[in-house]
């Protein structure tokens, strides 16, 4: 039966191979999703035959993710000897229509029901059209990056390094003053401020937004397959544009 075990920092460097395998693009499947929010899931790892599983809490009921690694019908197995055992459904969360089929089509199921909500999706951008927003419908984005030039100057964005974290921090403090009354706020800005600490040695990215020496704004992100996911993005809305 499958054994699992609660969520820490050293767990999760230690599973990020396994979730770096995974092949479909979900942002469910990042190192930063899994740090940013493993707290409000109540996250737990487990590992068969060198198989990875997540599980978490939706609702009052477990969900798993789909096995990645090299015996996915035995982890599959031992899914279901858990689910018996304990008497839970046995529950999906983050596949994508493929995965889906494979259930759909797998003799074990004898009925598959399926759930999408659109308030849980991110909206997914191409790169090209972020790089140029050239178009009609990127003409608000355009407006404000020329009122933003026009008043302070080109950007001055620069890479997160250890120096200027402070200066991010009490950027993050200001932004804190209106931004987080409710309790998934407050978890989100208590896993942003871990994420500045440890970003890098999760291999992400970040940079910060100058203006006049003062951090006016920055973001972090993490590279999955040829899908880059923002986790943090946050800026101080006085700034005009």
């Amino acid at each position: 039966m499958l054994k699992f075990i609660d969520y820490s920092y050293e767990n999760l460097k230690d599973y990020a191979p396994y979730i770096a395998r995974c092949t479909y693009l979900c942002a469910d499947f990042s190192l930063g999703s899994v740090f940013m929010w493993h707290e409000r899931v109540n996250m737990q790892f487990a590992i068969y035959h060198n198989t990875f599983v997540m599980k978490l809490d939706m609702g009052d009921e477990p969900a798993f993710s789909y096995p990645i690694g090299e015996d996915v019908e035995g982890a599959l197995d031992a899914l279901e000897e858990l689910v018996k055992v304990e008497n839970w459904p046995l529950m999906f969360f983050g596949i994508n229509e493929e995965i889906l089929q494979q259930i759909k089509n797998s003799k074990r199921f004898d009925t598959v029901s399926e759930n999408f909500e659109r308030k849980w999706s991110d909206y997914l951008y191409n790169y090209e059209e972020m790089l140029l927003f050239s178009g009609k419908k990127f003409s608000g984005q355009r407006n404000h990056i020329n009122r933003f030039a026009k008043t302070y100057g080109a950007p001055d964005f620069r890479p997160i390094e250890p120096e200027n974290i402070p200066e991010i921090e009490k950027m993050l403090e200001e932004y804190e003053v209106n931004h987080g009354d409710g309790a998934l706020e407050k978890m989100e800005l208590q896993g942003t401020h871990g994420l500045l600490r440890c970003f890098k040695e999760l291999k992400m990215y970040g940079g910060a937004l100058y203006v006049d020496g003062k951090v006016a704004g920055f973001t972090i992100g993490e590279l999955v397959g040829d899908m880059l996911v923002i986790h943090v993005e946050k800026a101080l809305t006085t700034y005009t544009g």
